[in-house]
């Protein structure tokens, strides 16, 4: 019969396999950031209310520094679909809102070859900070994904 002992270690061990695991299954053993996209559902051959996508990415700021400017591209299934045209970062949130144009990413023929689906939309690019007497700034990559649905209500 085992002893508390044991079984503790044995679970302890199979913890921290499943950690493990989990780890390095994700791109290049580092954890990507979540993100929100907005709208989640592309609907293509539609005329929206809205004039952009947007992704909502969770990310702090260096200490003593501010948001200066961020550049960054949309892809979906490792695809390119678009550059963004802007960036704004929420204090209150610890969020970047990075845009995309509505019109580029609906027009990108990628999507008609993608839809029916979910598929992972990866949002890539740099953010750029300044230090609050403007007299350094610091480059920062990053990485954020998130599901969305592609359809065409046209297609059935």
């Amino acid at each position: 019969m085992e002893s508390t002992l044991t079984k503790t270690i044995k679970f302890a061990l199979t913890l921290l396999c499943a950690l493990t695991v989990i780890f390095f299954s994700t791109t290049d053993g580092v954890l990507g950031q979540t993100m929100t996209m907005s709208p989640y559902k592309i609907c293509l051959n539609t005329n929206g209310q809205f004039d952009n996508f947007q992704a909502v990415i969770p990310m702090t700021l260096e200490s003593g520094y501010m948001f200066s400017s961020c550049e960054a591209t949309l892809y979906i299934d490792g695809q390119f679909i678009a550059d963004s045209y802007g960036a704004k970062y929420c204090y209150i949130d610890n969020k970047l809102q990075v845009y995309f144009d509505r019109n580029e990413v609906l027009s990108n023929p990628v999507l008609e070859e993608l839809t029916g689906a979910t598929h992972t939309a990866m949002v890539e690019g740099t953010l750029e900070m300044v230090s609050a007497d403007g007299s350094d700034y610091i480059s920062r990559g990053f990485t954020a994904y998130d599901d969305v649905i592609i359809y065409d209500p046209n297609k059935k």
